[in-house]
């Protein structure tokens, strides 16, 4: 069984919650767990962008020679390139 305990939280809020998790078919914490994932993704995408515009010129360009060379080894079709078809 789930360790749980108890947060305050305003009746507004625990009213959202409860009408959110009936209106979706989840449990609270579902909802909960849902909403903080969300809000995490948010987070880690505002200080990725944060530290992108804290780059030098320099380390823009090598970050951007970086992301080029890896979307060229995302596009390689490896089980067809010739190396793997001679094999």
């Amino acid at each position: 069984m789930a360790i749980t305990t108890t947060i305050r939280v305003r009746r507004e809020t625990r009213d959202r919650l409860s009408a959110t998790a009936r209106r979706t078919g989840q449990t609270a914490d579902a909802v909960i767990d849902s909403a903080l994932a969300v809000y995490e993704r948010e987070l880690f995408w505002q200080a990725w962008d944060d530290a992108h515009q804290r780059m030098t010129p320099a380390e823009r360009a090598e970050s951007e020679r970086e992301t080029a060379m890896f979307d060229r080894a995302a596009d390689h079709d490896y089980l067809t390139s010739e190396r793997a078809v001679a094999s």
